[in-house]
């Protein structure tokens, strides 16, 4: 995945987003994540747009003119899975992927993605993009690594300001897209206890052999 100049991000941001400290409130990159081998990794990227009439579930108008496709070199992405209405709907079957979504409260819950694939890796491109009042904000995973038959699970949270401007809009969680990118599947490399479990074995086999022949 190619992340798009910063110059580019900061003139999309100028654009779209109110800044900091306003309607921002203190929405970041933080605001979702994975927990991969014990350790918490936040996502690489974050875009907020505000006062569009943008649904993530129908269009990738929130982050496309930020996040960059590295497999196209375009800002072209499949729609894996949405929420809507608080359920969960896989809309790329066949892709080795699922996911799980589910709210703490109206503002923030957790999510998850498993590579159903038991014997390969995947290394695949990922978007998170919530709707929630006047705004949506979308979170890249860049070259996210998802381990054969693993699932890893991960939080989500919605700290824009809702609501400021439009008293008939959800200032709550509305709805959720999620989108893939680049993906590739590769056999896991063999630990170093592994390979020396290995060689052991072959010297097993060749004296063996050995006597074999004596």
């Amino acid at each position: 995945m190619k992340i798009a100049l910063l110059s580019s991000c900061l003139a999309g941001a100028v654009a779209h987003a109110a800044p900091p400290g306003s309607a921002a409130g203190t929405s970041s990159y933080k605001d979702a994540s994975l927990t991969v081998g014990g350790t918490k990794d936040f996502s690489d990227q974050f875009a907020l747009v505000l006062d569009q009439n943008i649904n993530p579930i129908q269009s990738t108008a929130g982050f496309s003119g930020t996040f960059t496709n590295a497999l196209t070199g375009t800002s072209s992405w499949n729609r894996a899975a949405i929420v809507d209405h608080g359920s969960l709907v896989d809309k790329l079957l066949g892709d080795g992927l699922t996911f799980s979504f589910s709210k703490t409260n109206d503002y923030s819950g957790t999510w998850s993605i498993t590579n159903t694939n038991a014997s390969k890796n995947l290394t695949v491109d990922l978007v998170l993009s919530l709707h929630a009042g006047n705004g949506v904000g979308s979170f890249l995973f860049d070259n996210q690594v998802v381990k054969a038959g693993s699932t890893l699970q991960g939080n989500w949270a919605v700290n824009w300001i809702n609501n400021a401007n439009n008293p008939a809009s959800i200032a709550k969680f509305s709805n959720m897209g999620i989108y893939t990118g680049a993906s590739s599947f590769t056999s896991p490399v063999p630990e170093p206890a592994t390979y020396g479990m290995m060689l052991g074995g072959l010297a097993l086999l060749g004296y063996a052999a050995r006597r074999r022949k004596a």
